[in-house]
């Protein structure tokens, strides 16, 4: 039974402007739906869910959707009444991973208000790897900055690759100022990258990187502070249409321009349009950005201000490693500095919520940030209150943050202006800069940021993205609903979704927990030397031993296409070296074998895999089918680092395959245009070939013609 929205219709409302005026209870707390679940992994696994009995709800509902199908709607499980406080989900199966999202529908007869609390959860028994073909960052460094840099930058990109991934690192112009060009030019270097490098899933701005401006907007509510916002989403969409052509900021009514130079948005200046991305965001993007932070400065200790800039990326690449490497491991708790309480959207809702969901609800604590954070360390903290560009009400200004440790990990704060992370000792730029273990943080509250992937290894990068493409209603996230007098059909308050000011400040590549009880994050080395030999009843497949797997996964497509969708054949992971599956049709099949490393936790078990190891099957049915049309020129021949193929008499859609003398299919390139396409002798995993014999056949619907060369590497 697929869920319906809700059953109420979605208002999107002016944006007020932050005050403490008080409202009647219920506060953030209340609303959120604090709730506990625990992985059952026995003879009948089960998911169980438990909370505490609410005196006003009147009902719960249990959705739930596949965790590699975030975008489908959710599907409901079932309908709990009031006295409800617990679920069992059992039609759970290994190696697949869920999405959950519990509701509960609560009236207060005696304020005239109903609301409805969500709460959302990533699990599963056995979940497989999120990626096959492997992961890879990128990052752009200040030209600048780098030299200074060079042993945190060794240091970090050691760790990671210990973690799986893959590191490309640029540099590119330092930009003190705002400069149209530099910004176009970091995105043409991310898309240029990212068409190299197919894995790139992230990306990391290191130093006074160009920072994009974009919209004609005001999240925080405040007439004077309307206008274009910094948007690192500009960078984090390789495919949406930004112009610079309609907005205006000169023609704003009064009161509604911009007071900040860097705020004012004309045609043609290099800011763009766009409020609301025009398209999903599809890269994680983070930034480390100490640039502008004069209240760092203690002329005492530098000589210049850049020197004080330099220490802080020294300063949170020393903290990041002590995170990654287990001498800083900080307690599965959270923290939440709410000084709006019931005002507004419930700014905090989230962090309850989803504090809860990661680290247990009874995990969770309200404090005030100072001085708790200076001695006492927690993995997650939330702090909100009327703001400045350099402080949180009631929580810190930057001064407080440059003075004081904070010992939370990941952090969001919230509060007017400040979202406006590049101006002038910004605090949400500048929190980053303090002592203590603070790796992470954004503007939560308008929107509400989602963490829960992160019990499964997701990244912060990750739910980076899923919070910034959210759309509250049949497939999104919902932080509450409220019914009262002002809303009297319902209101899912919807103030700054998917708007271009949505940032993530710090390393994205960063995970909940890298490094707990001395278990680090590092996955299994990779399994060597896949042979697949095609017999009558099965493929055979073998391997070599991985010294380090607990066992193994493979993944099979009959696609020969570069972006392949794989699919799991074996949800139950195999621990021999080898594996026989039962495919008899001459359908060309690719293979992916993968060693995995077990992580168990009472939220959530999943694996961790190494780089895979890919091959295809023998083709039985391609060299059956050439009819030779004619020569085909080729060069050079033999071919040590490119080949040029000439396809000029092509004049329709065309496939290039190559295959090697083993008849197994290495590289496929689609094409419809008559040219010259060039083959960089790697095969459709970007692996360079081995030196050998290959064909070359290029097939349209009419036409075939086919070539051997010798490739030398």
């Amino acid at each position: 039974m697929k869920k319906v929205l809700l059953f109420l219709p979605l208002f999107f409302i002016a944006l007020p402007i932050f005050s403490q005026d008080p409202v009647p209870a219920p506060g953030p707390k209340e609303i959120a739906f604090l709730c506990d679940i625990r992985v059952m992994d026995t003879d009948q696994p089960s998911i169980d869910f438990s909370w505490a009995k609410d005196r006003f709800a009147e009902q719960y509902e249990i959705y739930r959707r596949r965790l590699d199908q975030s975008n489908d709607a959710w599907e409901l499980l079932t309908t709990l009444d009031s006295s409800a406080v617990s679920y069992k989900d059992r039609a759970v199966e290994a190696g697949v991973g869920y999405e959950y999202q519990l509701l509960k529908k609560c009236a207060r007869p005696d304020i005239t208000m109903s609301y409805i609390g969500s709460a959302y959860f990533a699990t599963g028994i056995g979940i497989p790897p999120r990626s096959v073909k492997g992961k890879s960052v990128l990052v752009i460094i200040d030209d600048k900055v780098r030299p200074y840099l060079t042993n945190e930058l060794n240091q970090w990109q050691e760790n990671v690759q210990k973690e799986g991934w893959k590191v490309t690192i640029v540099s590119m112009p330092r930009t003190e100022k705002f400069d149209k060009d530099a910004v176009l030019a970091v995105k043409s270097k991310i898309l240029q990258e990212t068409k190299l490098n197919r894995t790139i899933t992230t990306v990391m701005l290191v130093g006074r990187i160009a920072v994009p401006y974009s919209g004609n907007t005001r999240p925080d509510g405040h007439p004077d502070h309307t206008g274009a916002w910094p948007a690192d989403m500009f960078y984090a969409d390789t495919n949406g249409k930004w112009t610079d052509a309609n907005v205006n900021t000169d023609n704003n009514p009064a009161g509604q321009q911009p007071t900040r130079e860097q705020n004012r948005n004309i045609p043609n200046d290099g800011k763009f349009d766009q409020s609301s991305l025009p398209s999903d965001i599809d890269l994680a993007v983070g930034r480390i950005d100490f640039y502008n932070l004069p209240v760092f400065f203690d002329k005492d200790k530098y000589a210049t201000i850049f020197d004080s800039e330099i220490e802080l990326y020294k300063r949170y690449f020393k903290k990041n490693n002590d995170f990654r490497t287990g001498v800083f491991v900080p307690k599965r708790r959270g923290l939440i500095d709410d000084n709006f309480g019931g005002y507004g959207e419930y700014f905090a809702v989230t962090a309850w919520s989803g504090f809860s969901s990661l680290n247990g609800s009874n995990t969770v604590t309200a404090a005030k940030w100072y001085p708790t954070l200076t001695t006492d360390d927690y993995l997650f903290a939330y702090g909100c209150g009327p703001g400045s560009f350099n402080s949180v009400g009631g929580v810190s200004n930057l001064l407080g943050f440059s003075a004081n440790k904070t010992n939370a990990v990941h952090t969001m704060l919230f509060g007017s202006y400040l979202g406006d992370w590049d101006s002038e000792d910004n605090v949400l730029r500048g929190s980053l800069g303090s002592e203590g273990m603070n790796l992470t943080t954004c503007w939560s509250g308008r929107p509400h940021w989602f963490h829960h992937k992160m019990a499964v290894g997701y990244t912060i990068g990750d739910n980076a993205i899923a919070s910034i493409n959210n759309q509250p209603g049949e497939t999104g996230y919902v932080p509450n609903v409220i019914v009262n007098k002002t809303y009297p059909d319902g209101v899912i308050l919807t103030a700054g979704v998917r708007g271009v000011h949505n940032a993530l400040l710090g390393d994205p590549t960063l995970q909940m927990e890298q490094n707990v009880n001395g278990s680090s994050l590092t996955p299994p080395q990779p399994p060597k030397n896949l042979t697949i030999e095609s017999l009558p009843t099965h493929k055979a497949l073998r391997w070599e031993k991985s010294p380090d797997a607990e066992g193994y996964i493979i993944y099979r497509t009959s696609s020969t296409l570069p972006k392949a969708s794989f699919s799991l054949i074996t949800p139950i992971p195999v621990t021999e070296i080898f594996y026989n599956d039962s495919v008899t049709d001459n359908k060309t099949y690719r293979y992916s074998v993968q060693a995995i490393k077990k992580k168990v936790s009472d939220k959530a078990i999943y694996f961790l895999g190494s780089d895979t190891i890919m091959k295809n099957a023998t083709i039985t049915s391609i060299d059956d089918r050439i009819a030779n049309n004619g020569h085909l020129t080729v060069m050079p021949n033999p071919a040590r680092t490119f080949v040029d193929i000439d396809c000029t008499m092509m004049n329709e859609k065309y496939t290039i395959y190559i295959v090697n003398t083993a008849g197994e299919l290495v590289k496929t390139i689609d094409n419809d245009s008559p040219n010259i396409v060039r083959w960089n002798l790697v095969d459709d995993c970007n692996g360079a070939v081995i030196s050998g014999n290959y064909y070359i056949h290029i097939r349209s619907a009419a036409l075939s013609y086919l070539r051997m060369i010798s490739v030398i590497q």
